[in-house]
């Protein structure tokens, strides 16, 4: 291939329309996986935003560009920052549920004598909360954390979090869920260290969202899992009931 080799008007076309679906693609993709943050109550990294911005750089200079190599330098270019921004959206989900998880699993069963600080109304709140539970309300629908903000008079984010621990430890905690826990971590992990492992890799993923079906069967598991009593509204929470919790 000739370094001045200039592409034709056919060859021109089909590669901006490649590009272009490619963007769109992504833009279709990455809603999809915001409403997975969103759900959580996760936000997406702003790395991602920075690496579609930079994606649409490449894709412009495309159309100012003739030279065969000099137009797939941009090409590559920008589905580099395409994939860039897709695996850190999912590495980042990943981890931060893994956080979640982590202070339930080795924290949240380590505050000795935590119950002897729980005073009578906490006791009523989280017992109140778990009566409307199990009278059918779909936990994943009912965020329970956020009706005890606004159902009851003067529960301020401190006894919020300090609501949550004591139903943790309650209504959920045991061995099974210490052992669920730690299932879905080693999965979590495994799925993290899988995506990373790949970009060690010269060859790129034939489909470049692949990994979101693999993240899509890991979140299904994990609602099934955590739906009971409420616990799936602990993950995003976890790290802030333990700064609570070993300040009291």
């Amino acid at each position: 291939m000739h370094e001045k080799e200039i592409l034709t008007s056919q060859e021109k076309q089909q590669l901006n329309a490649y590009c272009s679906e490619e963007i769109y693609q992504y833009g279709k993709n990455y809603l999809k996986l915001k409403e997975i943050f969103d759900s959580y109550g996760y936000r997406m990294p702003v790395e991602c935003w920075h690496n579609f911005r930079d994606s649409w750089f490449h894709y412009r200079k495309l159309y100012t560009r003739k030279e065969r190599i000099s137009v797939l330098n941009e090409k590559y270019a920008m589905e580099e920052h395409l994939l860039r921004a897709w695996k850190d959206a999912i590495i980042f989900l990943l981890q931060e549920i893994s956080q979640g998880l982590e202070f339930w699993y080795l924290k949240g069963t380590n505050f000795v004598g935590a119950e002897e600080t729980m005073d009578t109304r906490i006791e009523g709140i989280i017992n109140e909360v778990h009566a409307n539970i199990d009278q059918g309300i779909d936990p994943k629908q009912f965020n329970w954390s956020r009706a005890i903000i606004d159902g009851y008079e003067g529960v301020d984010e401190q006894m919020l979090y300090m609501c949550c621990y004591y139903y943790y430890k309650k209504f959920i905690s045991s061995k099974d869920m210490d052992d669920i826990l730690q299932k879905l971590l080693h999965s979590l992990k495994d799925l993290v260290l899988m995506i990373r492992y790949s970009g060690t890799n010269i060859k790129r993923p034939n489909d470049p969202y692949e990994y979101m079906t693999k993240l899509l069967d890991l979140l299904q598991e994990i609602n099934e899992k955590l739906r009971r009593n409420g616990a799936l509204f602990l993950l995003p929470i976890g790290p802030v009931v333990s700064v609570c919790m070993e300040y009291q």
